[in-house]
């Protein structure tokens, strides 16, 4: 990841979409956009091909689960989730992978409710990489204005910091 290799992009985003680890893979794509010089429909394939083999191993994990796992998890509310899966699985699906959100863990439970895995696999492409082109678009273009806003969080910070630390040095 450090050396910026292609193998070390990929390996960051299934990493980073794994459910029981939080790696900004977002974060990590706008730095390799910065720090690399691949072609960015490279950089942009790699994520999101990576990130679709991470939630395809959530997907599992949650397959292997099975429904009587999460059942016993949200008892009362069970037959609430699987219809809400099963109505409107491809929008929260989709749109959970475009947006920020704890969509990793989620796809879990995708895999326990048996949401078919070629829709699946076919809805979290496209989410992830309309999220990356949108990324690419904002750091293209807009990276000016949202880092002077990010240096100017960061003065605020600093100046309190200096604040509390002439009152309790």
């Amino acid at each position: 990841i450090v050396n910026n290799t292609i193998l070390g992009m990929f390996y960051t985003a299934v990493f980073g979409s794994l459910f029981f680890l939080a790696i900004p893979s977002e974060a990590l794509f706008i730095y390799f956009l910065d720090s690399t010089n691949y072609p960015v429909v490279v950089i942009l394939l790699l994520m999101t091909i990576g990130n679709v083999f991470g939630l395809i191993f959530n997907y599992l994990v949650g397959r292997l689960l099975g429904e009587r796992f999460v059942a016993k998890l949200f008892s009362k509310n069970f037959d609430k989730y699987q219809d809400k899966i099963n109505s409107n699985g491809g929008w929260i699906l989709l749109l959970g992978n475009v947006f920020p959100g704890p969509i990793e863990l989620l796809t879990v439970f995708f895999g326990s409710f048996k949401f078919p895995l070629g829709q699946y696999i076919y809805l979290v492409f496209m989410g992830r990489l309309i999220k990356y082109i949108i990324l690419f678009i904002l750091f293209t273009f807009y990276w000016d204005s949202i880092t002077l806003f990010y240096d100017d969080i960061l003065d605020e910070f600093t100046n309190i910091q200096d604040i509390y630390s002439s009152i309790y040095p």
